[in-house]
């Protein structure tokens, strides 16, 4: 797996955890410009510092994985 694992999906139907995994890539701008498929909400996880990269309304922020999880 690489650096950088993005999740996306509707906000309709998530699948949930690992299901809404599409892809994983090397660098941060790779992973920010994926478009396989509309989705409306994409997070990337950069697995080295924890953060927590999500896009919204076309503009990116980043948290902390611990603020994501219980």
């Amino acid at each position: 797996m690489k650096r950088f694992i993005v999740f996306a999906g509707d906000f309709y139907y998530p699948a949930g955890g690992a299901a809404d995994i599409v892809s994983d890539f090397d660098t941060l701008d790779e992973a920010k410009t994926w478009r396989g498929h509309s989705t409306n909400w994409l997070h990337v996880l950069d697995t080295e510092t924890g953060e927590v990269h999500e896009t919204h309304r076309g503009e990116w922020k980043v948290e902390p994985l611990e603020d994501w999880t219980l």
